[in-house]
């Protein structure tokens, strides 16, 4: 029995994390838009929590 239909091996994960300052609130929230948006460009993006359409 299988768990998940997933594609073979290798995986691999990218995890950014970040100290916000008060700083650039606006800069910091342009970035993280355009992070997300190159990234969805990548074959296999996906975004935690959120299922597939």
């Amino acid at each position: 029995m299988s768990f998940a239909n997933t594609p073979d091996p290798p995986y691999y994960a990218v995890v950014f994390t970040s100290r916000r300052t008060e700083i650039d609130a606006d800069g910091y929230g342009s970035t993280a838009d355009f992070m997300v948006e190159l990234a969805s460009k990548q074959t296999g993006f996906k975004v935690p929590g959120k299922k597939a359409d």
